[in-house]
């Protein structure tokens, strides 16, 4: 008897990419053993009303075709169901794929993958107790950097955040934090500070090359106050994870992180809000495939 997959796609993720990858995915579908459905909403507000209906029909998997938006939006009714997630990268920083090690996007590869390799557990991030992240949240400059690249249309992929970046400079001040992990305080000012269930963001920068996906702890940095020039020496540094050693960097784990402050709060490139922020990490709740 045939397994049943949706396939969600975002069409609009790589230039109409992604909505070709899904037809692929579901033409090949039954020589790997499963008869597959395309769920595809004209907004990010319906297909997740989508998914949700469609998964009420206990599906054995669910496939992720875009960037780590849509993969964000599947999270929501996703974790804790059980029901093992597969991305494969349409979009434009694919960082929760990269932290997998699957990367590739013919459709011969990826059921090879799902047939041949038993999904894991790993841990995400819950956020005020109603939302879910499985990469990284930042808040400060790079959530600023973040909101910018947004508003690029025409311009993809890295060189977006890259210009973002030189235009948020001039501008940005250091914020007045207060963070709190597993109960003990931290009143800084700081340039930024980043919560990573993962390792990476923004389209493979490792700002957090020492996190794991499942060891049940967040990993926190924070970069404390530093004149713009040693921020715009520093920030390209992160491409690598050779910013770790920097003395204006300090990093901690937790399971419970809250945050007091007056920054942006971004999450898997997606706005999460401002204020007041809890984050505690939800050990083994999506199922998903890993290469190592």
């Amino acid at each position: 008897m045939s397994r049943f997959a949706l396939i969600l796609v975002n069409p609009h993720s790589g230039r109409g990419k992604s909505l070709a990858i899904a037809n692929e995915l579901s033409l090949h579908s039954p020589s790997f053993g499963f008869r597959s459905e395309i769920v595809l909403g004209d907004s990010a507000v319906k297909s997740l009303d989508l998914l949700r209906q469609k998964l009420m029909n206990k599906p054995d998997l669910v496939l992720v075709i875009g960037g780590d938006g849509l993969f964000n939006l599947a999270l929501q009714v996703i974790a804790e169901t059980g029901i093992p997630l597969f991305v494969v990268p349409a979009g434009t920083g694919n960082d929760f794929a990269r932290s997998s090690g699957f990367l590739a996007t013919d459709p011969q590869t990826i059921w090879g993958v799902i047939t041949t390799k038993q999904p894991e557990p790993i841990d995400l991030a819950l956020v005020n107790k109603s939302r879910w992240y499985g990469q990284i949240m930042s808040t400060g400059f790079d959530s600023t950097v973040n909101r910018r690249a947004n508003k690029f249309r025409l311009i993809k992929g890295q060189m977006k955040y890259n210009l973002a970046t030189i235009l948020e400079l001039p501008k940005f001040k250091p914020l007045r934090y207060e963070i709190a992990i597993d109960g003990k305080s931290i009143h800084t000012d700081a340039m930024m500070v980043t919560i990573g269930n993962g390792p990476s963001y923004g389209g493979g920068m490792q700002i957090l090359p020492q996190a794991k996906r499942d060891d049940g702890l967040l990993d926190i940095m924070v970069i404390r106050p530093v004149s713009k020039f040693e921020l715009l020496k520093v920030f390209p540094k992160v491409f690598e994870g050779k910013h770790v050693s920097h003395p204006a960097i300090d990093f901690y784990t937790g399971r419970e992180i809250a945050i007091i402050s007056k920054a942006l709060a971004y999450a898997d490139g997606e706005y999460f809000g401002e204020g007041s922020l809890e984050v505690e990490v939800k050990p083994a709740t999506l199922i998903t495939w890993t290469s190592s």
